[in-house]
Order: C-alpha cells, then sequence, then structure tokens
C-alpha cells in the first residue's frame, strides 16, 4: 500500500488517480447553474490561485469540512498529461456521519471511520481559477464503485 508523504511528489497510483482528475474550465458549465454563486468584490483571481496553492489551505478546508484527521498530502506539481495545470493528493481519515441510521449501521456494517483520498488539478489563468477534487472512500461498502467529484470555479 502506497503512502503519500507530506510534501513530496505524487508517484505510482496516486500520481495515475491525480491524473485522471479532469481539466474542467469555465465554460462547461455555461449550460448549467452553479449550486452556489457569490460575488468576491476586490479579490483578483491571482490572489485565489496563490490561496488555493497554499499547501495548508486545502488542508484546513477538509478538516474543518468533514472532521478529516490523519492527514497526509502531496505538493502540488504540475499536471504532465494536461498543460497548465497542477495536480495533488491527500489521504486522510474521517468519522462516518452521525445522520445514518442505527439500523444501516448495523445491517451494513460501518466502520467507525473511513479512508478517503482527495486528488485535485487546479488550472488558473487571466480569465478564470478552476479547482476540481475527486474524492474517493476506502473501507465502507460500495465504495468501489463511487467517486465524488466537485469543481470550484472562480470567474
Amino acid at each position: 500500500n502506497l503512502s503519500i508523504r507530506k510534501l513530496r511528489s505524487l508517484t505510482g497510483i496516486y500520481l495515475d488517480n491525480a491524473m485522471q482528475v479532469p481539466d474542467v474550465q469555465s465554460h462547461d458549465f455555461l449550460e448549467s447553474k452553479p449550486l452556489i454563486c457569490k460575488d468576491l468584490p476586490g479579490i483578483p483571481l491571482a490572489s485565489i490561485k496563490t490561496a488555493l496553492m497554499d499547501a495548508s489551505f486545502l488542508e484546513s478546508v477538509v478538516k474543518k469540512d468533514v472532521g478529516a484527521f490523519n492527514l497526509t498530502s502531496s505538493k502540488w506539481q504540475k499536471g504532465r498529461k494536461v498543460q497548465d495545470t497542477f495536480i495533488r493528493a491527500m489521504k486522510y481519515t474521517v468519522p462516518m456521519p452521525a445522520d445514518v441510521p442505527s439500523a444501516i449501521r448495523t445491517a451494513i456494517s460501518l466502520p467507525e471511520t473511513g479512508s478517503c483520498k482527495a486528488f485535485c488539478r487546479l488550472r488558473g489563468n487571466s480569465a478564470e481559477v478552476v479547482l476540481t477534487m475527486q474524492f474517493i472512500t476506502e473501507g465502507v461498502p460500495f465504495a468501489e464503485y463511487v467517486r465524488l467529484q466537485v469543481t470550484d470555479t472562480f470567474v
């Protein structure tokens, strides 16, 4: 089992998974309504990209949003297959959600925690900054069939 070491390059299966994250651009969503849309007056795109490239920023978001712990991550590195993008990965443990009914929790033997991996691709230029993340959970039933993808676009 490979591990992600803090501030080291992606290799092996982690690199393969990170390279699978699609290169999403804002025009890919022109026909759909965003889930959240907010103005960020006075914040230039370059500052948003700099914040997202900060090694600790996404880690702090994952810790706050899902209660992640035992978090390790790679550094950002240039995407090999897609020019002008950066990729990275994180591996962490999360507690199982408290709102899963006890009957379901017992029937499918949910563990107290799950292991998650996040694979990220970042693109930024003078017109947009796009962060696409894919999440994989391990150790829970049917997890091998699910990959959650989230894209945040700043234009």
